[in-house]
């Protein structure tokens, strides 16, 4: 085992050779205390030799960073114990599967590190080896965890940086974060390289994000509707869905944005600006014979949601706008809602008494469960778009859809499908008792202009709220 030597700060200077003696003291400051293994200062510090090795042989080496999916949501549904069992474990099976001169770190959290060194002077040589010790480490994986209450199925996201000698620590540090964060893309493997284009593709994200800044200020957010219609095919409500219209780059797609609005506080002011102006939305519509029966559903970020102030900001665009809260829904997220269980329901409860409904959106994507359902105040639960564009076809999609379908009616809830694209889709939902619909089978997210003609022309459920 390498002896550890200085370590560094989180960005790295050089490292000077220092005399290592071996004390509960030093062992507290180089080794995770739950893993055993080495923490990330230590693996900076063997980072650092590494390249100065590579320096020398001319061979490369590789960085993973390592993230468990769905940690936290476990983390808050079952517990630190649980959560820590799962991180010894996760340790132990990552150790087992790389050589005794590789390095495996605890980062922070449910993110480790592993340095692997001498993988030869080929490039392409070394990115296949890379690439098939990933396999090995999602394959060690495959059988779940024991958490003794039950076994867990564990899965990983791994973004790999690929280095030689001409790299710096915080370059191949920074490199590996950026091929992991890739993997979590929608369509992404779960196991990423870096590429440069990621590099140009951050760069981008940042230049976006200090022009969304403006973006509120200059109003140039929209609000798109996508029609929601019930068995019978009759629309019954809209998602609002937030568009940005930027002056230069046109309509900038919501997966560019959104995610960076969610990254920072941004998100705060621009989902209270969508929650004030879906609600005066729908007391205009009071007006309109063709939109007067309409329940809107709005997004919550978790950053929102978490506010101190979340049910008076609700209880405030309610009041100011006039709207009827019987047509408000808040969709909310499996991952939102396990992040502070005790919090949550209060908020919900509040929220409730106002007369506003509530959907759980993507559901089954998280750590669906019965225990956590059946304490909220839920009236929908929403099927993820991924599970609907594989059926019919993928019996585990199939399952995942049936059981949720299954699970709102045993709980006296609406359940709704998102992403319906083809007749054979929606056909097997029906079949399946699928409350309500919404796609591009349908209708796109249309404009207001666009939607209100949509819905003269479109058969609308009588009003279930008279």
């Amino acid at each position: 085992m390498r002896k550890p030597r200085r370590a560094i700060a989180r960005r790295p200077q050089p490292v000077a050779q220092v005399h290592y003696v071996d004390s509960p003291s030093n062992r507290l400051s180089y080794y995770d205390p739950l893993t055993r293994l080495p923490n990330r200062g230590l693996l900076m510090d063997r980072l650092d030799q590494a390249l100065m090795d590579s320096a020398r042989s001319g061979l490369f080496g590789a960085l993973y960073n390592i993230n468990v999916k769905n940690f936290r949501a476990l983390n808050s549904a079952e517990g630190h114990d649980a959560g820590d069992r799962l991180l010894i474990q996760l340790a132990a099976r990552l150790r087992g599967v790389v050589r005794d001169s590789d390095s495996v770190a605890r980062q922070w959290g449910d993110e480790f590190l592993i340095l692997v060194e001498d993988l030869g002077d080929n490039a392409a040589l070394a990115l296949e080896s890379a690439r098939l010790l990933g396999e090995r480490l999602r394959c060690a994986f495959v059988p779940p965890v024991d958490l003794l209450s039950h076994l867990y199925p564990c899965q990983l996201h791994i973004g790999i940086s690929l280095f030689t000698q001409a790299d710096k620590v915080e370059g191949v540090f920074t490199h590996a974060a950026m091929a992991l964060e890739q993997s979590y893309l929608p369509g992404a493997d779960s196991l990423c390289f870096f590429e440069p284009r990621m590099q140009s593709t951050q760069e981008r994200r940042l230049t976006l994000a200090a022009e969304m800044e403006k973006a509120l200020h200059w109003q140039q957010l929209r609000l798109f509707y996508q029609p929601q219609l019930d068995r019978s095919l009759c629309v019954v409500g809209v998602e609002a869905l937030l568009r940005w219209q930027h002056p230069l780059r046109g309509l900038v797609p919501p997966d560019e944005f959104i995610p960076l609005a969610e990254e920072s506080e941004l998100i705060i002011p621009i989902g209270l600006w969508v929650l004030n102006s879906a609600c005066e939305q729908l007391k205009r519509w009071e007006y309109l014979p063709c939109c007067c029966k309409l329940q809107v559903a709005v997004n919550v970020s978790a950053r929102q949601f978490q506010q101190a102030d979340f049910v008076a900001l609700v209880q405030q665009a309610l009041e100011h706008s006039g709207a009827n809260p019987a047509r408000l829904k808040l969709e909310l997220t499996e991952s939102l809602v396990l992040n502070n269980m005790d919090d949550v329901v209060a908020k919900m409860q509040q929220i409730r008494l106002l007369g506003v409904r509530f959907s759980m959106d993507d559901f089954g994507t998280g750590y669906s469960s019965l225990a956590y359902l059946t304490q909220l105040p839920i009236d929908q639960l929403k099927i993820d778009k991924s599970f609907v564009q594989n059926i019919p076809g993928k019996s585990s999609d199939e399952l995942i859809a049936r059981t949720i379908i299954a699970m709102g009616l045993g709980l006296g809830m609406n359940v709704i499908a998102e992403g319906v694209e083809t007749p054979e889709q929606h056909v097997f939902l029906a079949q399946h008792g699928c409350h309500a619909y919404q796609g591009y089978l349908f209708s796109r997210p249309l404009p207001l202009e666009a939607l209100e003609a949509y819905l003269k022309a479109a058969p609308v459920k009588p009003d279930l709220l008279d």
